[in-house]
C-alpha cells in the first residue's frame, strides 16, 4: 500500500494477469502482478471525511431520483432505503498516451451538483496498457480481473455503505452508492460484458435479436417498420455466454438493462456524421453552395457554416469542409468532433429552411436536430410529453433516413450509409422505460474529457511507473478540484 497524497486515500495493489510478452513461438507470456487501484470505496470514505460530500451527491435529490428509477426496477436492493443510497455511474474508455493505448476506469456520481465540471465529478480507478491484455478466447481476462476487483469495492459500498456526519444529513447514519448505469462506447462494453452479440458478427445487438439479414432477413435491423419481428425480441436472451458471465453483473442490483447506449458515440461520432455527410455531398452535387467545382462549392459551405457558428455562438474546431474529411468517394461520413456534429446538424437545418424542395433530407434534419437539443436541454426525468416526442421525432427520421438509404441503393449511389449504430440510436429513440431516464445523460462527453485529462496527465510519467504515478498526481490534484466546486455551490 501507497498513501495518496492528496486524500486520506491508498493506491491499492492488487493481483491481476497480464501479457508480458511472447515467446519464441509467439504465445503470450502471462504473469500475475500487483496492479495499482484506487478503490472506490476507499476514495468515496475519503472524500467524506474531508468534507466533500455536497460535492459527491446532492441528498435531497434522492428520493425524486428512486421514485422513478424504482419504476422500472421495483426490486432493488435500494427500495428499502430511498433516503439513503446514491446512484453511480461506471464508466471505462481507451486513451493514447506514451506511445500506446491504455485502458481508464472511473466513476461518477449520478446526482453530482458537479457533472459538467469533469475534474470534480469523474473519479478514476485505474488504466492498463492494451499490449498487457491476456485472453482465453474471446474473454479479455485483463479486464475481467481489473473488473473483479472493481466490483468488490463497489458491493461494498452498496452493502456497508460510508458513515457520514450526523449534522450533515437527518436522513441516515450511513450513505449507500449503488451503480446504476454501466456507460461507455460499444468497444469498452463488448469487452467488459463479453457480448457476443455485437458489430462484428451476425447478431449486432445485446438488446435483442436483430441481425445483419446476411443469412436470414427475418430480424434484418435495417426493417424500422411498425411491427418489424426484432421488436418482439426485446430482452428475451442474455448477451453472453452461460460460461462467460462478466465480473460487472456481480454488482450488488444489477440489472442488464442498466447497460447503457452512449449517444455521444452513437450519434454525434456515428449516424450523425453519415447524416451530416450525405446532405452536405447531396448539397453539393445540387450546385445549392456557389463554386465551379466541388473544391469550391465546399470552401463556400464553409464559409456559410463558419458565419453561422459565429452568429450563434457555436464553437467550431472544425477548420473547412473538403473532399477528405467528407470521405467523399465512399459513403459520406464528416470527420468531425461531437459537437462539431451538433453545429453542422443545426446550420443544415438552418440552410434547409431557406428552401423546402428536399422534403425527406430536411424533414430527416429537422427531426434529428430537434429530437437533439429537446434531449440536451431536458432533465434527467423525461416527462410523459417529452417521452412521445423522442419516439415520434424518432421514429420520423428512421423511417426518412431508411428511405433515402434505399433510393440511393436503387440509384446506385453511395449515400445514406447504414451501419450497425443506426439499430442502437434505434432502440434509444423507441425506448419507452417506466423510470424514462434521458438517454442523454447516458452520452458520455465529461467521461472522454476526462479520459484526455487523465492521459496528459500520464504523459509526464515514466512508462514504467505510469499508472501509480498517474493515480497518485490526480489524488494530489483532486482535493483542490473538490474544493472549488464546494466553494461555487
Amino acid at each position: 500500500m501507497r498513501s495518496g497524497i492528496g486524500l486520506d486515500c491508498n493506491v491499492a495493489y492488487r493481483e491481476i494477469p497480464i501479457c508480458s510478452g511472447y515467446d519464441d513461438e509467439g504465445n503470450p507470456i502471462v504473469e500475475l502482478v500487483e496492479w495499482p487501484f484506487v478503490l472506490p470505496h476507499q476514495l468515496v470514505a475519503a472524500m467524506i471525511q474531508n468534507g466533500f460530500l455536497n460535492v459527491l451527491v446532492q441528498l435531497d435529490k434522492m428520493v425524486d431520483y428512486w421514485h422513478h428509477m424504482l419504476k422500472e426496477f421495483p426490486d432493488h436492493p435500494a427500495a428499502s432505503m430511498v433516503s439513503a443510497s446514491a446512484p453511480l455511474s461506471l464508466y471505462g474508455d481507451e486513451g493514447q498516451a506514451l506511445g500506446g493505448s491504455y485502458m481508464a476506469f472511473h466513476f461518477q456520481s449520478d446526482l453530482s451538483p458537479c457533472l459538467k465540471n469533469a475534474g470534480a465529478s469523474r473519479f478514476l480507478i485505474t488504466t492498463i496498457p492494451s499490449s498487457y491484455y491476456v485472453f482465453a478466447g474471446k474473454v479479455n481476462l485483463t479486464l475481467q480481473s481489473a473488473a473483479k476487483i472493481i466490483c468488490g469495492s463497489l458491493n461494498e459500498l452498496s452493502r456497508n455503505g460510508v458513515a457520514i456526519p450526523g449534522d450533515v444529513s437527518d436522513h441516515a447514519v450511513k450513505l449507500r452508492f449503488y451503480v446504476m448505469n454501466f456507460k461507455g462506447d460499444w468497444k469498452y462494453l463488448v469487452q467488459l460484458f463479453n457480448f457476443r452479440k455485437n458489430p462484428s458478427t451476425e447478431k449486432v445487438c445485446w438488446k435483442c435479436e436483430a441481425t445483419k439479414g446476411n443469412t436470414d432477413m427475418t430480424n434484418a435491423y435495417t426493417d424500422v417498420a411498425e411491427h418489424a419481428p426484432w421488436k418482439a425480441t426485446l430482452w428475451t436472451s442474455l448477451p453472453w455466454p452461460i460460461s462467460e458471465v462478466p465480473e460487472l453483473t456481480k454488482v450488488t442490483g444489477f440489472d442488464v438493462k442498466m447497460i447503457s447506449a452512449d449517444l455521444l458515440h452513437t450519434w454525434h461520432l456515428g449516424c450523425g456524421r453519415d447524416l451530416t455527410g450525405s446532405c452536405i455531398k447531396v448539397l453539393v452535387g445540387l450546385r445549392y453552395f456557389h463554386g465551379r467545382s466541388i473544391e469550391r462549392s465546399l470552401a463556400q459551405a464553409t464559409v456559410q457554416l463558419k458565419r453561422f457558428a459565429k452568429l450563434h455562438k457555436h464553437s467550431l474546431v472544425l477548420r473547412k469542409l473538403t473532399k477528405a474529411n467528407l470521405n467523399w468517394s465512399d459513403y459520406p461520413e464528416l470527420r468531425c468532433k461531437g459537437f462539431d456534429t451538433f453545429v453542422v446538424l443545426a446550420w443544415l437545418q438552418h440552410e434547409f429552411s431557406l428552401q423546402s424542395k428536399l422534403d425527406l433530407m430536411t424533414t430527416a434534419v429537422w427531426c434529428m436536430d430537434s429530437l437533439m437539443r429537446m434531449l440536451a436541454h431536458s432533465g434527467m426525468h423525461l416527462s410523459e410529453m417529452q417521452q412521445r416526442q423522442k419516439t415520434i421525432l424518432g421514429s420520423i427520421y428512421m423511417n426518412c433516413y431508411m428511405t433515402l438509404a434505399q433510393k440511393a441503393i436503387e440509384d446506385g449511389k453511395k449515400l445514406w450509409r447504414v451501419r450497425p449504430k443506426i439499430h442502437i440510436l434505434h432502440h434509444c429513440i423507441l425506448e419507452d422505460r417506466e423510470s424514462r431516464l434521458n438517454p442523454h445523460y447516458s452520452a458520455t462527453w465529461m467521461d472522454e474529457d476526462f479520459v484526455k485529462r487523465t492521459m496528459r496527465v500520464k504523459k509526464r510519467t515514466h512508462k514504467r511507473t505510469a499508472t501509480s504515478a498517474t493515480l497518485c498526481r490526480w489524488l494530489m490534484g483532486l482535493p483542490k478540484q473538490m474544493q472549488l466546486s464546494l466553494d461555487q455551490l
